[in-house]
């Protein structure tokens, strides 16, 4: 086998940089859409589905191909390593169908990505803080609960202005009141990079 010659190997990881530089970007303007549904909801945009979607399709197309398609004899494991990561889109879909959070008199309305869901206060949060490598703000309640605000959201300012106003300010570091500051000015969290 033949070794590839560099300006191949630069090519390809330039054009896969360019590639999800761009996707990313798309993601994070789509967050800057107003919310489908009323003022005050927080919502994933459109773009989380698509992404889930195209993911799922289509390593669940190259299990299929990996089974189907004539070629060398290949190892049993290869349609499961790809169905694995076909399995990686799953949960952008439901939380693209399931977590929907609508900001109510006092605190907020949330569901999680499996369907659960509860209504929190802003007085019971005792921590709020921000994960930049998780991307999302965590909410710890006194009955010890965990409510996890993914930055992918729409409606972000609206939440990050209420949180601001209600939530003890003792109880947000602060880092995160730094995120939340410029969130509720419009400047959401940088989802890349």
């Amino acid at each position: 086998m033949a070794a590839r010659p560099l300006w191949a190997i630069v090519l390809q990881w330039t054009l896969w940089l360019l590639l999800m530089t761009s996707v990313m970007r798309w993601l994070g303007r789509t967050r800057e859409q107003k919310p489908e549904g009323a003022t005050g909801t927080l919502a994933h945009p459109r773009s989380t589905l698509i992404v889930g979607l195209v993911c799922t399709g289509l390593f669940l197309a190259c299990a299929v191909g990996s089974v189907l398609l004539p070629g060398p004899r290949r190892p049993a494991f290869i349609p499961y390593f790809f169905l694995g990561f076909a399995a990686l889109g799953v949960p952008m879909i439901l939380d693209w169908r399931n977590a929907r959070h609508t900001m109510v008199r006092g605190g907020l309305r949330y569901r999680t990505m499996l369907g659960r869901g509860g209504d929190l206060r802003w007085a019971d949060v005792r921590k709020l803080r921000y994960s930049p490598s998780s991307k999302w703000f965590r909410l710890d309640l006194a009955d010890g609960r965990a409510v996890r605000i993914s930055a992918m959201l729409t409606g972000l300012p609206a939440f990050a202005q209420a949180a601001l106003a209600e939530v003890d300010p003792g109880a947000i570091d602060s880092a995160s009141r730094r995120v939340l500051d410029a969130t509720a000015m419009g400047e959401l969290p940088r989802i890349w990079g």
